[in-house]
């Protein structure tokens, strides 16, 4: 399932059969309350129709501040133990690889930073 990406709103490929999520992309939408609905309803079928452990491939541009705080809200509302987040920065983004070290720490949760 696909959310396709647009110049506000990052690509969005879950695999069902996989338990993957991938998103990419820059998120900055005009409607962040649509955008992330839909995250999370496809987040829920993911989790419901795959019978493999959640990971959450995450590789953003950039992201604004109401962005950033309604990631934070998704994330909490996806943290199992089971689940695995991937954090992919480029090299040198280092305001990137921070926000998703900064994310681990709020979130108490482990974050597999990654640099690409």
């Amino acid at each position: 399932m696909v959310i396709p990406q647009t110049l506000h709103t990052p690509l969005v490929v879950a695999s069902f059969d996989e338990g993957i999520i991938s998103i990419k992309g820059k998120i900055i939408p005009e409607n962040p309350d649509e955008f992330f609905n839909q995250l999370e309803i496809l987040t829920t079928l993911c989790l419901t129709k795959s019978k493999a452990p959640l990971s959450l491939n995450i590789q953003l541009d950039y992201f604004n501040t109401t962005s950033s705080k309604m990631l934070a809200r998704y994330f909490k509302s996806i943290i199992r133990d089971d689940l695995k987040i991937n954090w992919h920065f480029e090299k040198g983004d280092d305001s990137i690889r921070e926000a998703g070290e900064d994310y681990s720490v709020l979130l108490d949760f482990p974050f597999n930073i990654v640099e690409i």
